[in-house]
């Protein structure tokens, strides 16, 4: 038990004692309780900030610790063993479709890539075993066709991950059409017991065409492309020679017929944007030229992202003087008029205006389960905002802050003056649906990126960099308040953004070389 000593009495008259003092102190504390004592009976109250954020830590772990031990008592694993082909993983897709769990858009998207795999995987496996078990061609010019398949590179990340390219895939069908229509092709899948091959092939080989309905890849030529990138307007031309060699580098790859770096548009559907909404391109000389578009000013210059649930009127109220634009951010899902279904974003390019939804990027938006529908269905008067007030926050996982980034640059490169995009893979590039707004990446073709750098002026090198920090950000380089926040769980998750990390990555090699 701890004493603690009266504040009278001897040791008190003694302390006043000037010569003596310093002897009774040093004798008082050989009756004080020690710092170890004293914590033992009231623990924290002699802890510096440093140990008792250290404790507080410990504690958030233990909690962790605990809670996943819960959840692994709980967890049932199942472990199915079985051949090549004999219908492991079929057996879980149809439990979860039993069990009323269906498969929605993205989930049937990552299928197709599977499925471009396990084709051009089972033909060369028939045009191998035609050639082993000595068979003669139906059509000896299909020994091309047979070639070009048996050279397909199998060594790249997504091939290696049993994934093909859409636009890869449809390089490569007419060769595969022709191969499973040849008589020897036929026989050899006769001969099939004498070789391991996917039941599902022959399937798939008998609706080729609907493997490739309705889809088509947008290949501008070589020469299309580097007009609408550089000009053909003398001065322009001059602007873009008076770029850093490294940053022609990389906007030189727009217009390379074999770049990894940017890809030609697949349309895969007629309800893709492009097929459904034609609209006109527009080159760098356009974008350059344009008397209409907004240009920041040294009084103009910020971005705001102003989270509310209103309109452009509002955020027109609420813009400031030094704008460039203001963005507003809402879960409310959006649509501009009675005929439209809905949008993912809208943008004023002459107010600086734009706003886009977070609603159906959330994984539960179309589950009845969904907590965000509105409960009040009245016309309400249109300053009437309440309908907002308390409205529902989904957890932001990686993918949802992923497709908010799409739609926010793609929202805010229209307010700078970039139309949509039909040259390349682009962020810029129209969506009419999650499907298609998922496909499109992270950031701008060349094309578009010149345009976004004669708007605002920047080093591409620059702009990668930050966008490779953001996305890596060091955790020792963080303040205390973001310190907290990794604690408590609230850090930005960057899972999804893998692919995008990577693709940085290679243009940074690119302009570092």
């Amino acid at each position: 038990m701890c004493r603690r000593p009266r504040r009278g009495g001897r040791w008190a008259a003694a302390a006043a004692r000037g010569g003596r003092s310093l002897a009774v102190f040093a004798k008082m504390a050989d009756f004080l309780p020690s710092r170890s004592a004293l914590s033992g009976c009231f623990p924290g109250c002699l802890l510096t900030s440093t140990e008792a954020e250290q404790q507080r830590k410990s504690k958030e772990i233990d909690k962790c610790l605990n809670r996943e031990k819960t959840y692994v008592k709980r967890l049932v694993k199942i472990l199915l063993l079985g051949a090549g082909e004999s219908g492991k993983s079929t057996f879980l897709k149809q439990m979860r479709i039993i069990h009323g769990q269906d498969w929605d858009r993205t989930a049937r998207e990552e299928f197709r890539a599977t499925i471009y795999s396990n084709v051009i995987k089972g033909v060369r496996v028939l045009v191998d075993a035609r050639e082993k078990l000595h068979i003669p061609w139906g059509n000896p010019d299909n020994q091309n066709n047979g070639d070009k398949m048996m050279a397909f590179d199998t060594r790249s990340t997504m091939v290696a991950q049993g994934m093909v390219e859409t636009q890869v895939f449809l390089q490569y069908l007419p060769a595969i059409k022709s191969l499973w229509a040849d008589n020897g092709i036929q026989h050899a899948y006769d001969r099939r017991r004498e070789f391991q091959l996917g039941e599902s092939v022959k399937y798939f080989l008998d609706n080729l065409d609907k493997l490739g309905e309705s889809m088509k890849v947008i290949k501008h030529s070589e020469q299309i492309l580097k007009t609408a990138l550089i000009s053909k307007n003398t001065q322009l031309v001059k602007l873009y020679e008076n770029l850093e060699s490294r940053e022609k580098c990389l906007l030189n790859e727009a217009f390379q017929p074999d770049s990894v770096l940017f890809r030609p548009i697949t349309l895969h559907s007629e309800s893709d944007w492009i097929s459904s909404h034609p609209e006109p391109t527009q080159d760098f000389e356009q974008f350059y030229n344009d008397p209409y578009r907004s240009r920041p000013t040294s009084q103009k210059s910020a971005i705001y992202v102003q989270p509310i649930g209103d309109l452009l009127k509002y955020l027109k109220k609420k813009k400031p003087e030094d704008a460039f634009c203001i963005v507003g951010i809402t879960m409310i899902d959006l649509y501009p008029r009675e005929s439209w279904n809905f949008v993912f974003g809208q943008a004023s390019l002459t107010e600086g205006m734009g706003i886009f939804s977070f609603a159906r990027y959330d994984s539960d938006f179309y589950s009845a389960s969904y907590k965000g529908r509105l409960k009040r269905v009245k016309k309400l008067p249109s300053a009437d905002y309440s309908v907002f007030d308390g409205y529902y926050t989904p957890v932001i996982s990686s993918l949802l802050l992923l497709r908010s980034c799409k739609t926010l640059t793609h929202e805010i490169g229209h307010i700078f003056g970039l139309h949509h995009c039909q040259w390349l893979q682009c962020v810029m590039q129209g969506s009419n649906h999650l499907e298609e707004s998922d496909r499109r990446p992270l950031d701008l073709c060349p094309i578009c990126l010149r345009k976004l750098q004669s708007a605002i002026g920047f080093h591409i090198v620059e702009r990668y960099q930050a966008l490779l920090g953001w996305m890596d950000e060091d955790r020792s380089g963080m303040d205390a308040e973001l310190r907290n926040e990794a604690t408590m769980g609230l850090l930005k998750p960057v899972e999804a953004f893998k692919e995008c990390r990577e693709w940085v990555l290679k243009c940074l090699d690119v302009l570092q070389k």
